[in-house]
């Protein structure tokens, strides 16, 4: 700024206040950052719990035969993680056709989570490594 007797060295402004300036991230942080918010959103993906609706399950249309038809079948199948590798809780045909339908939900549910945190993590590392080879000096 100039004042009658030439530029303020100290760049003060309004009354003699310091303007402060918040540090600007470098675009190799950025692109870390966004890699990691990748990881954390397949995170969020796979603790989200998952429902499931198995109406049309071929194993409940056996029920039918032998007068066994549920009036249930959209249920809270909790965090897809658990449901990876969960058993069934009995020996019946909505028991099986609910543990089937809750697996097959948070087999999705897993593969949306990788799909969708691997793209946003890939874009990072790929903005991370673009703003490092933008700042290397080029070889001769």
């Amino acid at each position: 700024m100039t004042g009658p007797a030439g530029p303020d060295p100290a760049g003060r402004r309004h009354g003699g206040r310091r303007r402060h300036h918040l540090p600007r991230p470098s675009p190799r942080r950025l692109g870390a950052a966004l890699a990691l918010l990748g990881l954390l959103a397949a995170v969020a993906f796979l603790v989200v719990p998952v429902d499931a609706a198995f109406a049309d399950d071929p194993l409940l249309r056996y029920g039918v035969l032998i007068g066994a038809q549920p009036a249930v079948t959209d249920v809270g199948c909790g965090v897809p993680v658990n449901n990876l590798r969960r058993r069934p809780d009995g020996l019946g045909l909505y028991d099986l056709a609910r543990t089937d339908a809750c697996r097959e939900a948070a087999t999705r549910r897993a593969a949306t989570a990788a799909a969708a945190g691997g793209l946003v993590a890939v874009l990072g590392l790929f903005a991370a490594t673009a703003a490092t080879a933008a700042t290397a000096e080029p070889s001769v």
